[in-house]
């Protein structure tokens, strides 16, 4: 089933995407492997099977460790959503058992899914490739680094989905950032990153994801350079192209990263001592209080018949109207937000009048979250017969969560769009055409995935980008230093095809 999701085709084709651009054509004036010599001269790899195989394979391990969570996080949480827990609770499956099933079902998908992306290291090859193929050369690092990277991902996605706070929305912000912070930095610093010259004094202990390993591993091939890049360099003319001998498979190499797929056992273990087996009154970070206000203010009907008061049934006059319902649904988007919705109006307004992109950068971060799973909701909650079965919804439940989502983000971000057309009235439209094509784009994901985790691993990494001042990831022109209209009004084309997409989709949809 998960194989025939469209996550599954997005990430097989953004990492044909990611490909292209880290193995780019050896003729150009960019490489992802380099090294510089203390007379000046600097050299890239001739590509054959053991560069492209390495190149490859670091590559994908990042994306498998960054979008594989997405692409398996919340089989707990559905299981729970939709009554399936509860039966399974009541049978003699162990918690233990349980898990590790979920586990290990998405070890193997994510295995599958990252075999079918080497696809695009081998794609690669028949384009660029040098000299004979040599598949120890070329599968081998693809192995080492990407079966700890899947199951410490897949370990990751499962502790997420069993911790109160961390299982749903909130949950896709903070795994970017325990990516970048606990599973990269980490292990870089325990390699002793920093040095001047780029060079790393050890490989790391633990580096499950292997980033820091193969920056280590690729350093010892070249002992006289000075200087040495294993990240996409782009130089103003062409690289000198020599024959690189590739890493050293050796067996305290295999040694080490096997120890690291064991890593896995922690965030495991973690996880069956937190799972809470379904049952609500168990899960321990549920503030009474906050359970109480909210049955107050949104009754289910067991806590509407448990009420003393009597319940009044008044008739509704119903005028239905696509105004009223866009309205209906932006409120419902600002309501749903929960605790969040005021941080997030916080960062909107200082966006508006601190100076620097801190306050934007916070402000674009904390709308994810709040934005991501809107036009799924209906879906998540099992409630979409009962909602668009309503005389007042409109005729297209796509346009409708369009507008909705475009009248939250733009009111939040009015001050954002305010302050950027001050600067200039280009800026001023970039702000307010990266916002739309937010929304857009979160609404259309939405609708084809049933689900914001799409969204939420897509959206991230092209923030990050944009707040290290990579201009064409600027969808707002708010976080680099060059900012182009042009990038803003392109984001806004391809939420537009997106939202097309979704309307294929829903038509389709209502014909069956």
């Amino acid at each position: 089933m998960r194989l025939r999701s469209v996550g599954t085709l997005v990430a097989l084709l953004a990492a044909f995407a990611a490909a292209i651009l880290w193995i780019p054509d050896p003729g150009g004036r960019a490489s992802s492997l380099s090294w510089r010599f203390p007379d000046g001269r600097v050299q890239a790899p001739i590509y054959d099977a053991a560069y492209i195989g390495f190149a490859a394979s670091a590559l994908i391990a990042l994306l498998v460790a960054l979008g594989g969570f997405y692409l398996v996080a919340g089989s707990v949480r559905r299981d729970r959503e939709r009554g399936v827990g509860v039966i399974l609770a009541a049978t003699p499956l162990s918690n233990g058992r349980y898990l590790l099933g979920k586990f290990a079902a998405s070890a193997a998908y994510l295995s599958v899914v990252t075999a079918l992306a080497l696809t695009a290291g081998l794609t690669a090859w028949l384009r660029f490739g040098k000299g004979p193929f040599d598949p120890f050369a070329f599968f081998v690092p693809f192995l080492l680094l990407s079966v700890p990277a899947v199951a410490v991902t897949a370990a990751f996605a499962l502790l997420f989905d069993v911790t109160p706070g961390l299982s749903g929305r909130g949950g896709y912000v903070a795994w970017f950032f325990v990516f970048m912070l606990v599973l990269v930095a980490l292990p870089m610093g325990l390699a002793g990153a920093g040095d001047p010259q780029g060079k790393l004094r050890r490989a790391p202990l633990v580096d499950p994801v292997g980033a820091a390993t193969q920056a280590y591993l690729a350093r010892q091939t070249v002992p006289g350079a000075t200087g040495f890049s294993t990240g996409l360099e782009i130089r103003d003319e062409p690289f000198e192209r020599v024959p690189w001998a590739g890493i050293r498979v050796t067996p305290g190499l295999v040694a080490l990263r096997a120890a690291n797929l064991l890593v896995a056992l922690i965030p495991l273990a973690a996880a069956i001592l937190l799972f809470d087996r379904f049952d609500p009154a168990r899960r321990k970070l549920r503030i009474r209080r906050s359970r109480r206000r909210s049955d107050a203010e949104n009754p289910t009907p067991e806590t509407a018949l448990a009420s003393s008061a009597p319940i009044a049934l008044v008739p509704a006059a119903v005028r239905p109207s696509t105004a009223a319902a866009v309205l209906a649904e932006t409120r419902l988007v600002w309501e749903s937000a929960g605790l969040l919705k005021w941080p997030l109006l916080a960062a909107a307004i200082l966006a508006g009048f601190v100076p620097g992109k801190g306050a934007a950068a916070v402000f674009l971060l904390l709308l994810v979250p709040a934005i991501a799973e809107a036009a799924a909701r209906e879906d998540l909650s099992g409630t979409r017969a009962l909602v668009f079965s309503q005389p007042a919804v409109p005729a297209s439940a796509v346009l409708w969560k369009t507008g909705a989502l475009a009248l939250f983000v733009a009111v939040l971000g009015a001050p954002l769009v305010i302050r950027s057309a001050a600067a200039s009235p280009a800026r001023g439209l970039g702000a307010l055409a990266g916002l739309l094509a937010a929304a857009g784009i979160a609404t259309g994901l939405g609708f084809l995935t049933s689900g914001g985790k799409l969204f939420s691993g897509l959206y991230l990494p092209v923030w990050y980008m944009a707040a290290s001042n990579a201009s064409g990831a600027d969808f707002t022109g708010t976080l680099s230093q060059t900012p182009r209209l042009g990038v803003s009004l392109l984001f806004l084309a391809g939420a537009a095809a997106v939202v097309a997409a979704a309307a294929v989709r829903e038509r389709v949809r209502e014909k069956r």
